[in-house]
């Protein structure tokens, strides 16, 4: 999870190198309670391999049912039961993904949805992956009861911010930094 975190930074700032602070990230927000899908390429004998169609896959449990018509793109872990809802991926290489958590509303106090993450590789964009993964999200959030999803985006990442407001996100905070040193 934080290899493919940090290709998601390193796409949208290429100039920087050093991204350990994301296995705090990961160790932090990540929990059995925040579910997370990879999109992975699939052959139709199930075994990964470019260029082929995607299939999403789940790595944490779906108490609300969310996965029961997704295919499995990769290999679950050694003797796992095909049957069980929580899945690993072993030997897998992502071509996107969906990091789901909880918030906190601070003007309300009421609990919702969060994008922790929502990536989707270059050479695979334009395909309909991050509408799909997007309206995954939704459903996961509506399911739940939420009654709003939140998110936190890169004023200078213009394609996601498209993809938001065609979903219906709007501005709600700005957050301003300045620079010290």
């Amino acid at each position: 999870m934080v290899d493919f975190l940090k290709r998601t930074y390193q796409s949208i700032f290429p100039e920087m190198e050093e991204f350990r602070h994301l296995a705090q990230t990961v160790e932090s927000y990540f929990s059995w309670r925040s579910p997370l899908w990879w999109v992975v390429p699939e052959t139709p004998q199930g075994n990964s391999s470019p260029g082929s169609h995607d299939s999403l896959f789940s790595t944490t449990e779906d108490p609300l049912g969310l996965m029961d018509q997704i295919n499995l793109a990769c290999p679950t872990e050694p003797g796992a039961n095909q049957g069980e809802q929580t899945k690993k991926i072993v030997h897998c290489q992502p071509i996107a993904g969906l990091w789901l958590g909880n918030a906190i509303d601070q003007v309300t106090g009421d609990r919702h949805g969060h994008i922790f993450m929502l990536y989707v590789e270059p050479a695979h964009r334009r395909r309909g992956i991050a509408t799909a993964l997007m309206q995954q999200a939704q459903q996961w959030g509506q399911k739940r009861g939420d009654r709003q999803l939140a998110l936190q985006v890169f004023t200078h990442n213009q394609g996601a911010m498209k993809l938001y407001e065609k979903f219906g996100f709007t501005p709600h905070a700005l957050v301003m930094q300045k620079n010290l040193i």
